[in-house]
């Protein structure tokens, strides 16, 4: 009989740690912020997870790097004097975002 206790107490502490596992998986992507005419790289621009607080600004050379919970998250990215964009990030773990300028 305890050794059945013991069994049940094994399966169900993998169980719970395979559900905290997918609860705190994270995945790094990676990407860069053009303008889309010029293909000039906008540094201080911001990407957000779209319905999260995660967000990061880019560096001085129009890239960023960022945890996210999954690859299917949209991304909000915004600039000022230019447009702000949304994308899906569809399975891709590196974008290369174009933002327009905003006449």
């Amino acid at each position: 009989m305890k050794t059945i206790v013991k069994i049940k107490v094994v399966v169900s502490t993998v169980l719970l740690l395979m559900c905290i596992n997918e609860v705190f998986a994270q995945v790094r992507i990676g990407g860069s912020v053009a303008n889309e005419l010029s293909g000039e790289m906008l540094p201080g621009a911001s990407v957000k997870v779209v319905g999260a607080t995660i967000g990061v600004s880019t560096d001085e050379k129009g890239n960023f790097s960022l945890q996210v919970p999954n690859l299917q998250v949209s991304l909000s990215i915004s600039y000022m004097g230019y447009l702000p964009r949304e994308i899906k990030l569809n399975n891709r773990s590196a974008v290369k975002i174009l933002l327009t300028p905003d006449a």
